[in-house]
């Protein structure tokens, strides 16, 4: 919602000509509880607990490249992301290396069902500075929950060609 949106709606709610959405709309200071199911809502349908799946390559799941997560209880946070995936590396004049990384994410925060959680990390190869840059975007609203994760660092990418590089992913509650 854009800021002016959220003025007016607020300037609204204080004249008493627009009414909260929902009961649990006050309690937050205005800010409509993530995960609770609307009319026509799918958001009802996230269950908490672990997920595990894979990535997708041509179409099927990919039995080297795995990942796992959990929903919490109360259905608002992605945590423990943990995932191994394939980068392909350039090196100069022309080589290209296939490398298996293992990595986490930080924990993500849940909205209208959906998760979308960028995040970056400073590190240090023989003293040279890298940051690693991911991208987790999650769909957790159907049974089988469906995203896509991008990885860049240093000359490695999930994927060639322009940024985000985006993979496809696939998991299942346990």
């Amino acid at each position: 919602m854009a800021v002016g949106a959220r003025r007016a709606l607020a300037g609204l709610l204080l004249l008493g000509l627009a009414a909260p959405i929902g009961p649990a709309y006050a309690d937050r200071g205005g800010d409509e509880i993530e995960g609770q199911a609307t009319s026509g809502s799918a958001a009802g349908k996230i269950r908490s607990g672990k997920y595990t799946g894979h990535i997708i390559e041509d179409g099927k799941p990919s039995k080297k490249e795995w990942l796992r997560f959990r929903v919490t209880k109360k259905r608002k946070y992605v945590t423990g992301y943990a995932s191994r995936v394939w980068v392909i590396c350039y090196s100069y004049p022309s080589t290209y290396t296939h490398l298996p990384v293992k990595f986490r994410a930080p924990a993500a925060k849940i909205k209208r069902g959906k998760v979308d959680r960028r995040w970056k990390r400073k590190f240090t190869v023989d003293g040279e500075r890298y940051t690693f840059k991911g991208r987790l975007k999650l769909n957790l609203r159907k049974r089988t929950v469906r995203g896509q994760i991008s990885v860049d660092f240093a000359s490695c990418a999930t994927k060639l060609g322009d940024p985000p590089y985006f993979i496809p992913l696939r998991a299942r509650h346990k």
